[in-house]
C-alpha cells in the first residue's frame, strides 16, 4: 500500500478514502476490534493512516534528496530560499508558482509547503525521522477524523 508512493501519491479525497478502505477493513476485521471507530483501531494497533505515512515516507525521500543522500536529478528541482526569516528552519524551499494546476501536485511541488512549514530535527536522516514521529502532520492532510466516521 505505501510501496512507491513518492511517484504516486493520490490528491483526490475519493482515491485517498479508497486506499484507506483497505487497512480500514483489515484492522475491523483483527479479533477485539470490530466494534471499535477506525480511529481507535488505529489508537490501539499503534498506526497511522496510510495517507500519513505515505506523508512521511515523502519528507523522508525529500530529505534525502536536498541533503544529497541519494543521487538523482531531482535536487536541481528544488530551489532554496534566500529569504532570510527567523522562524522555522534554514532550509526552505521556493515555492514554484504555476497557470494551471496540472503540476501542484507532482512529488516535486507537493510537499514544498509541508517542508517549509514542519518543525523537525535536520541535524540527521535519523533525527529527522524520529522527528516527525513527533510532529503533527494531521494539519496537511486531505482526510480528517470525521471522514471515517
Amino acid at each position: 500500500m505505501e510501496y512507491c508512493s513518492p511517484v504516486w501519491s493520490p490528491h483526490c479525497k475519493k482515491h485517498i478514502l479508497a486506499i484507506e478502505s483497505v487497512q480500514r477493513s483489515f484492522t475491523k476485521r483483527l479479533p477485539g476490534l470490530q466494534n471499535l471507530t477506525y480511529p481507535k483501531r488505529l489508537e490501539r494497533l499503534n498506526l497511522e493512516t496510510l495517507e500519513i505515512r505515505r506523508l512521511k515516507a515523502d519528507l523522508i525521500l525529500l530529505y534525502k534528496i536536498i541533503f544529497r543522500l541519494v543521487d538523482t536529478e531531482l535536487v536541481h528541482s528544488f530551489k532554496p530560499s534566500t529569504y532570510a526569516s527567523t522562524r522555522g528552519h534554514p532550509y526552505k524551499l521556493i515555492v514554484p508558482t504555476f497557470k494551471t494546476d496540472y503540476c501542484k501536485y507532482f512529488f516535486t511541488c507537493r510537499l514544498i509547503h509541508i517542508w517549509n512549514n514542519i518543525d523537525a530535527n535536520f541535524s540527521s536522516l535519523l533525527s529527522f525521522r524520529n522527528s516527525l514521529n513527533k510532529v503533527d502532520l494531521s494539519k496537511f492532510t486531505v482526510l480528517k477524523d470525521n471522514d471515517f466516521i
